[in-house]
Protein backbone atom coordinates (compact mmCIF):
# COMPACT_ATOMS: atom_id res chain seq x y z
CA UNK A 1 0.00 0.00 0.00
CA UNK A 2 0.92 3.75 -0.71
CA UNK A 3 0.52 4.86 2.72
CA UNK A 4 2.60 1.70 4.45
CA UNK A 5 5.74 3.71 6.10
CA UNK A 6 6.43 0.01 7.77
CA UNK A 7 6.24 -3.43 6.60
CA UNK A 8 8.07 -5.91 8.67
CA UNK A 9 7.56 -9.40 7.54
CA UNK A 10 8.58 -13.21 9.08
CA UNK A 11 11.47 -11.26 11.27
CA UNK A 12 13.50 -13.61 13.70
CA UNK A 13 16.10 -12.71 16.05
CA UNK A 14 18.34 -15.14 17.31
CA UNK A 15 20.63 -14.98 20.17
CA UNK A 16 23.06 -17.13 21.78
CA UNK A 17 23.60 -17.83 25.39
CA UNK A 18 27.14 -17.63 27.15
CA UNK A 19 30.07 -16.58 25.42
CA UNK A 20 30.57 -18.00 21.67
CA UNK A 21 33.77 -19.55 22.60
CA UNK A 22 31.86 -21.37 25.72
CA UNK A 23 30.77 -24.25 22.99
CA UNK A 24 32.55 -26.88 21.02
CA UNK A 25 35.32 -25.01 18.65
CA UNK A 26 34.28 -27.06 15.54
CA UNK A 27 30.70 -25.79 15.87
CA UNK A 28 32.14 -22.27 17.02
CA UNK A 29 34.15 -22.34 13.72
CA UNK A 30 30.63 -23.34 11.56
CA UNK A 31 29.12 -20.56 12.91
CA UNK A 32 31.88 -18.01 12.16
CA UNK A 33 32.05 -19.42 8.72
CA UNK A 34 28.46 -19.18 8.31
CA UNK A 35 27.98 -15.58 9.44
CA UNK A 36 31.18 -14.67 7.26
CA UNK A 37 30.12 -16.58 4.11
CA UNK A 38 26.70 -15.47 4.35
CA UNK A 39 25.29 -19.24 5.30
CA UNK A 40 23.08 -21.22 6.88
CA UNK A 41 24.57 -21.64 10.26
CA UNK A 42 23.74 -25.50 11.57
CA UNK A 43 23.66 -24.55 14.70
CA UNK A 44 20.90 -22.02 14.54
CA UNK A 45 17.20 -22.85 15.63
CA UNK A 46 16.18 -21.17 11.93
CA UNK A 47 17.77 -24.10 10.38
CA UNK A 48 16.67 -27.36 10.09
CA UNK A 49 18.74 -30.01 8.62
CA UNK A 50 17.64 -33.20 9.94
CA UNK A 51 21.01 -33.45 11.69
CA UNK A 52 20.46 -34.05 15.22
CA UNK A 53 24.20 -33.75 15.78
CA UNK A 54 23.55 -30.09 16.95
CA UNK A 55 20.91 -30.86 18.97
CA UNK A 56 23.41 -29.74 21.93
CA UNK A 57 24.19 -26.85 20.71
CA UNK A 58 21.15 -24.91 19.48
CA UNK A 59 20.03 -25.81 23.10
CA UNK A 60 22.33 -22.76 23.95
CA UNK A 61 20.44 -20.76 21.60
CA UNK A 62 17.26 -18.78 21.89
CA UNK A 63 14.79 -16.53 19.54
CA UNK A 64 14.34 -13.33 21.10
CA UNK A 65 11.47 -12.57 18.14
CA UNK A 66 10.02 -15.32 16.33
CA UNK A 67 8.34 -15.03 12.79
CA UNK A 68 7.19 -11.04 13.53
CA UNK A 69 4.99 -9.91 10.83
CA UNK A 70 3.18 -6.22 10.96
CA UNK A 71 2.81 -3.41 9.02
CA UNK A 72 2.04 0.32 9.99
CA UNK A 73 0.77 3.41 8.02
CA UNK A 74 1.47 6.54 7.66
CA UNK A 75 -0.42 9.13 10.70
CA UNK A 76 -0.69 5.34 12.50
CA UNK A 77 0.27 6.07 16.60
CA UNK A 78 1.00 2.14 16.88
CA UNK A 79 1.55 0.75 20.07
CA UNK A 80 3.82 -2.08 20.93
CA UNK A 81 2.77 -4.52 24.20
CA UNK A 82 4.31 -6.95 26.05
CA UNK A 83 5.80 -8.22 29.36
CA UNK A 84 9.82 -7.66 30.10
CA UNK A 85 11.56 -10.35 27.60
CA UNK A 86 8.42 -10.02 25.24
CA UNK A 87 10.97 -9.21 22.50
CA UNK A 88 10.05 -5.37 22.51
CA UNK A 89 13.30 -3.47 22.83
CA UNK A 90 15.06 -5.88 20.72
CA UNK A 91 12.36 -5.47 17.75
CA UNK A 92 12.71 -1.51 18.60
CA UNK A 93 16.60 -1.78 18.46
CA UNK A 94 16.28 -3.89 14.94
CA UNK A 95 14.00 -0.93 13.21
CA UNK A 96 16.86 2.05 14.34
CA UNK A 97 19.33 -0.15 12.65
CA UNK A 98 21.26 -0.92 16.16
CA UNK A 99 21.03 -4.65 15.56
CA UNK A 100 20.52 -6.69 12.49
CA UNK A 101 17.62 -9.43 12.46
CA UNK A 102 18.52 -13.32 12.05
CA UNK A 103 16.56 -13.46 9.42
CA UNK A 104 13.29 -11.19 7.97
CA UNK A 105 12.41 -8.26 5.99
CA UNK A 106 11.93 -4.65 6.86
CA UNK A 107 11.06 -1.94 4.57
CA UNK A 108 10.97 1.70 5.91
CA UNK A 109 9.76 4.40 4.02
CA UNK A 110 11.15 7.65 5.84
CA UNK A 111 13.43 8.85 8.11
CA UNK A 112 13.25 7.60 11.98
CA UNK A 113 14.08 9.70 15.58
CA UNK A 114 14.04 6.96 17.92
CA UNK A 115 14.55 7.49 21.63
CA UNK A 116 14.91 3.96 23.52
CA UNK A 117 17.08 4.43 26.10
CA UNK A 118 18.38 7.42 28.33
CA UNK A 119 21.40 9.21 26.49
CA UNK A 120 20.74 7.21 23.50
CA UNK A 121 21.73 9.20 20.05
CA UNK A 122 23.81 11.54 22.84
CA UNK A 123 27.00 12.06 22.76
CA UNK A 124 28.18 12.63 26.06
CA UNK A 125 31.26 15.13 25.62
CA UNK A 126 29.12 17.01 23.08
CA UNK A 127 27.12 19.83 24.61
CA UNK A 128 22.95 20.08 24.31
CA UNK A 129 22.88 22.16 21.63
CA UNK A 130 25.85 20.14 19.65
CA UNK A 131 24.17 17.25 20.08
CA UNK A 132 20.85 18.54 18.87
CA UNK A 133 22.56 19.50 15.53
CA UNK A 134 24.18 16.37 15.29
CA UNK A 135 21.37 14.50 15.58
CA UNK A 136 19.50 16.56 12.77
CA UNK A 137 22.25 16.59 10.58
CA UNK A 138 22.05 12.15 10.85
CA UNK A 139 17.70 12.87 9.62
CA UNK A 140 19.58 14.77 6.46
CA UNK A 141 18.71 18.83 7.79
CA UNK A 142 20.23 21.27 6.76
CA UNK A 143 21.86 23.19 9.62
CA UNK A 144 19.76 26.67 9.07
CA UNK A 145 16.58 24.28 9.34
CA UNK A 146 17.77 22.83 12.59
CA UNK A 147 18.99 26.31 13.79
CA UNK A 148 15.29 27.38 12.68
CA UNK A 149 13.77 24.64 15.24
CA UNK A 150 16.54 25.44 18.24
CA UNK A 151 14.74 27.69 20.01
CA UNK A 152 11.32 25.61 20.38
CA UNK A 153 13.42 22.36 20.79
CA UNK A 154 15.06 24.22 24.24
CA UNK A 155 12.03 25.49 25.24
CA UNK A 156 9.85 22.14 25.27
CA UNK A 157 12.60 20.70 26.96
CA UNK A 158 13.18 22.65 29.88
CA UNK A 159 16.85 22.55 29.67
CA UNK A 160 17.36 26.44 28.49
CA UNK A 161 20.03 26.95 31.37
CA UNK A 162 22.02 23.72 30.47
CA UNK A 163 21.66 23.30 26.56
CA UNK A 164 25.82 24.40 26.35
CA UNK A 165 26.97 22.32 28.94
CA UNK A 166 27.83 18.37 28.18
CA UNK A 167 25.48 15.79 27.93
CA UNK A 168 27.37 13.61 30.62
CA UNK A 169 26.35 16.32 32.89
CA UNK A 170 22.89 16.22 32.43
CA UNK A 171 20.62 14.10 34.86
CA UNK A 172 18.11 11.73 33.45
CA UNK A 173 15.63 13.37 33.19
CA UNK A 174 17.25 16.09 31.52
CA UNK A 175 18.53 13.81 29.18
CA UNK A 176 15.12 12.29 28.18
CA UNK A 177 13.11 15.59 28.01
CA UNK A 178 15.94 17.26 25.46
CA UNK A 179 16.01 13.62 23.54
CA UNK A 180 12.33 13.47 23.29
CA UNK A 181 12.12 17.42 21.99
CA UNK A 182 14.37 16.41 19.86
CA UNK A 183 12.60 13.64 18.06
CA UNK A 184 9.49 15.33 18.06
CA UNK A 185 10.69 18.54 16.74
CA UNK A 186 13.21 17.78 13.78
CA UNK A 187 11.62 15.68 10.71
CA UNK A 188 11.35 12.66 10.62
CA UNK A 189 8.65 10.82 9.14
CA UNK A 190 8.53 7.70 11.99
CA UNK A 191 9.20 8.32 15.79
CA UNK A 192 10.08 5.30 18.25
CA UNK A 193 9.47 5.57 21.84
CA UNK A 194 10.35 3.14 23.98
CA UNK A 195 9.21 4.00 27.94
CA UNK A 196 9.95 7.64 26.96
CA UNK A 197 7.27 8.79 29.40
CA UNK A 198 9.04 6.67 32.46
CA UNK A 199 11.14 9.25 33.74
CA UNK A 200 10.02 12.65 34.20
CA UNK A 201 7.29 14.53 36.41
CA UNK A 202 3.31 14.19 35.50
CA UNK A 203 3.78 17.32 34.05
CA UNK A 204 5.80 17.01 31.75
CA UNK A 205 4.78 13.44 31.32
CA UNK A 206 1.50 15.21 29.96
CA UNK A 207 2.80 17.45 27.91
CA UNK A 208 4.84 14.64 26.09
CA UNK A 209 1.41 12.94 25.37
CA UNK A 210 0.07 16.03 23.99
CA UNK A 211 2.85 17.02 21.58
CA UNK A 212 2.93 13.09 20.12
CA UNK A 213 -0.36 13.51 19.61
CA UNK A 214 0.17 17.25 17.52
CA UNK A 215 2.16 15.18 15.62
CA UNK A 216 0.03 12.24 14.77
CA UNK A 217 -2.17 14.74 13.72
CA UNK A 218 0.82 16.32 10.98
CA UNK A 219 0.50 12.91 9.46
CA UNK A 220 3.78 11.66 11.15
CA UNK A 221 4.01 7.61 12.16
CA UNK A 222 4.57 6.55 15.45
CA UNK A 223 5.59 3.68 17.72
CA UNK A 224 5.19 3.51 21.12
CA UNK A 225 6.43 1.20 23.88
CA UNK A 226 5.04 1.54 27.51
CA UNK A 227 3.71 -0.50 30.22
CA UNK A 228 1.45 2.25 31.58
CA UNK A 229 -1.92 1.64 29.63
CA UNK A 230 -3.85 4.73 30.58
CA UNK A 231 -1.03 6.39 28.20
CA UNK A 232 -1.95 3.99 25.33
CA UNK A 233 -5.02 4.35 25.24
CA UNK A 234 -4.95 7.98 25.29
CA UNK A 235 -2.03 7.83 22.55
CA UNK A 236 -2.49 5.14 19.76
CA UNK A 237 -5.01 3.87 17.86
CA UNK A 238 -3.41 0.49 16.62
CA UNK A 239 -1.41 -1.93 18.30
CA UNK A 240 -0.10 -5.70 18.62
CA UNK A 241 1.15 -7.72 21.61
CA UNK A 242 4.36 -9.63 21.77
CA UNK A 243 4.82 -12.70 24.19
CA UNK A 244 7.57 -14.78 24.27
CA UNK A 245 9.22 -13.00 20.96
CA UNK A 246 6.06 -14.00 19.50
CA UNK A 247 3.36 -11.88 17.86
CA UNK A 248 0.70 -12.93 19.63
CA UNK A 249 -2.34 -10.02 19.14
CA UNK A 250 -2.83 -7.27 16.48
CA UNK A 251 -6.15 -5.32 16.65
CA UNK A 252 -7.09 -1.69 14.73
CA UNK A 253 -8.73 -0.53 17.84
CA UNK A 254 -5.74 0.01 20.77
CA UNK A 255 -8.62 -0.61 23.04
CA UNK A 256 -9.39 -3.95 22.38
CA UNK A 257 -5.04 -4.63 22.57
CA UNK A 258 -5.22 -3.16 26.04
CA UNK A 259 -8.08 -5.23 27.12
CA UNK A 260 -6.64 -8.10 25.46
CA UNK A 261 -3.26 -7.73 27.05
CA UNK A 262 -4.49 -7.44 30.33
CA UNK A 263 -6.83 -9.89 30.60
CA UNK A 264 -3.77 -12.48 29.07
CA UNK A 265 -1.74 -10.33 32.30
CA UNK A 266 -4.46 -11.71 34.70
CA UNK A 267 -4.26 -15.42 33.88
CA UNK A 268 -0.12 -15.03 34.21
CA UNK A 269 -0.81 -14.31 37.29
CA UNK A 270 -2.81 -16.53 38.52
CA UNK A 271 0.16 -19.46 39.88
CA UNK A 272 -0.82 -22.77 39.89
CA UNK A 273 -1.45 -24.52 43.48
Amino acid sequence: MSNTVLQVDHLYKEYRLGLVSSGDFFMDMQTAIGRLFGRKDPNSLLTDSGDHKHDKERKRHFLALNDVSFTVQSGDVFGILGHNGAGKSTLLKILTRITAPTAGTIKIKGGIASLLEVGTGFHPEMTGRENVYMNGTILGMKRWQIAKKMDEIVAFSEVEKFIDTPVKRYSSGMSVRLAFAVAAHLDAEIMIMDEVLAVGDVNFQQKCVNKMRGVAKDGRTILFVSHRMDHLCEICSRGIILHQGRLVYAADNINEVVKQYQKEADVLSVKPK
